[in-house]
Parts: structure tokens; C-alpha cells; sequence
């Protein structure tokens, strides 16, 4: 199914499916240098 029918709504802090991405691949920086320092992640509502 389409992005945009079940995530994309206007005015939300994630427009579109290309922000989504690039929300995606930094991320995934994250993640990739918690790792390499052993350190843990926790996530936390906004």
C-alpha cells in the first residue's frame, strides 16, 4: 500500500515518504555508532 494512504498526514512532523527515509538512515547512524561505543538505546515518546 501507498505511503501516504496509512502514515502521510498533513501537518505532522514526517510529511512525506522521502523524510521517512532520511528519518530512517540517520537512524540508522545512530544505531550503527551506539554499537561500535557498546552503548544501549532507549527509545522515548515524544
Amino acid at each position: 500500500m501507498p505511503y501516504g494512504t496509512h502514515a502521510a498526514c498533513p501537518g505532522r512532523w514526517i510529511e512525506d515518504f522521502d523524510e521517512f527515509s532520511v528519518l530512517l538512515r540517520e537512524w540508522g547512524v545512530v544505531v550503527t555508532e551506539a554499537e561500535r561505543r557498546g552503548w544501549g538505546l532507549v527509545g522515548l515518546p515524544l
